[in-house]
């Protein structure tokens, strides 16, 4: 097993923490989407949103634009999420298949 770095060890966390916590990722995309029914307008929710429909294979772009249109800095900042998830995620799925 190739050794993660840390900050894909704790992106890794965090999306199994918010699945976990929750339940599943089906439940916290419920979750996301009725805090979006009434606060449309937080960056995080929609950026969080997007993380939770990227685990779950689901368009998610939308989601990440509108957080970036929303706040540009704090997408910038979280910017590096996505490409460590995503790193994670196609990491877990090529574990899965073998």
């Amino acid at each position: 097993m190739p050794l993660m770095t840390w900050a894909t060890h704790v992106l890794q966390w965090t999306v199994q923490r918010v699945a976990n916590s929750l339940g599943e990722f089906e439940q916290a995309k419920k979750y996301y989407d009725r805090i979006l029914v009434r606060h449309p307008g937080r960056a995080d929710t929609q950026f969080d949103r997007g993380l939770v429909a990227m685990a779950l294979g689901e368009p998610y772009q939308p989601y990440l634009e509108q957080a970036q249109q929303l706040n540009p800095d704090y997408y910038k900042k979280s910017e590096k999420r996505i490409a460590e998830i995503e790193k994670t995620l196609q990491e877990l799925g090529d574990k899965g298949g073998h």
